[in-house]
């Protein structure tokens, strides 16, 4: 392989700068390293062997087929994470579907429990009005029974006493004024 070095002028005094190596196609290569500056300031273009360039690209091509098989590797694996997208899109969107129905169910047994709270309280709040009412009844009872219980008694001792009375009457123990005393006492001063 030949190689020509461009320069921008031609060789003289004021001579013409580099301006690239190129192959026999005219396509810049390559062709070696810069060195430099060296203590008077100059650069250097080492120029390597063609076998070693040679080489090289050998390597280099390898490293592009290398990347060529890296490439397409890539473009499966993206096909392969685009389609697992898709599944995963779906399986989200179907969890989210789940997860509005479980809210929804949610909702609602948060809202019957809300009303079976608000039942209770108001079944409590009965049930107190009843004891009380119940208590109230009980005492109210107990008072009347106890009166009632007072009152048989003591209308059993007057009938005792009224009945003695009525027995001794014949008998003449008692007088009339004394029988109608012991009525009006019972009857509680009537005549």
């Amino acid at each position: 392989m030949e190689y020509n070095i461009r320069f921008d002028g031609p060789p003289g005094p004021k001579a013409g700068r580099f301006v690239e190596v190129e192959n026999e196609k005219g396509s810049s290569v390559n062709a070696g390293e810069w060195i430099g500056p060296d203590d008077d300031g100059s650069w250097i273009l080492r120029i390597r062997p063609e076998h070693e360039l040679q080489s090289r690209l050998a390597t280099v091509e390898a490293d592009l087929e290398l990347c060529k098989k890296w490439l397409r590797d890539c473009h499966k694996s993206k096909a392969k994470i685009g389609d697992r997208c898709l599944v995963l899109e779906s399986e989200s969107d179907e969890l989210q579907r789940h997860c509005e129905s479980y809210i929804s169910a949610y909702d609602a047994i948060l809202a019957d429990l809300k009303i079976m709270e608000q039942k209770l309280n108001d079944l409590q709040v009965e049930n107190s009005r009843l004891i009380r009412i119940g208590e109230e009844r009980h005492i109210r009872a107990k008072d009347t029974e106890e009166g009632l219980m007072e009152h048989v008694e003591r209308l059993q001792a007057e009938n005792e006493r009224l009945l003695r009375c009525l027995a001794d009457y014949p008998a003449g123990n008692q007088t009339e004024p004394d029988v109608k005393a012991a009525l009006r006492e019972v009857d509680g001063g009537k005549d």
